[in-house]
């Protein structure tokens, strides 16, 4: 993929315009502005979620194994008054005909190539 680029433009209010360079764009936003999108928080999280699935996808590929459904929720914590998120873990529903011990290896090689993911 080489460079990824993204930009951010305010576009009024509270509301950010951001776009990827390919042609993809989205607006962040505050819930108590006009609440058109998710804040630049609830997207990084939302982002998590979708890295999450795009793993396990690959690596399920990769290892032969197919499914049927692949779901991910992903709970994050900021507390109030906190600047950040504290914690953060996600929940992981598949419908496969593969045996558990297959689908939790693939699990544990999604959680394994997430850690090694820094920004």
């Amino acid at each position: 993929m080489g460079l990824m680029r993204s930009n951010a433009k305010w576009i009024g209010k509270s509301q950010v315009l951001l776009n990827d360079g390919r042609g993809h764009e989205t607006i962040c936003d505050l819930p108590s502005a006009e609440n058109v999108g998710p804040t630049a928080l609830e997207l990084s999280v939302m982002s998590y979620a979708g890295c999450i699935v795009t793993i396990f996808k690959i690596i399920a590929e990769k290892r032969r194994i197919n499914f049927e459904s692949l779901e991910v929720e992903v709970v994050a914590e900021k507390p109030d008054g906190s600047k950040t998120i504290e914690s953060i873990e996600f929940i992981t529903k598949v419908k496969s005909d593969a045996d558990q011990k297959s689908l939790k290896k693939v699990l544990e090689l999604t959680s394994l190539t997430l850690s090694l993911i820094h920004i």
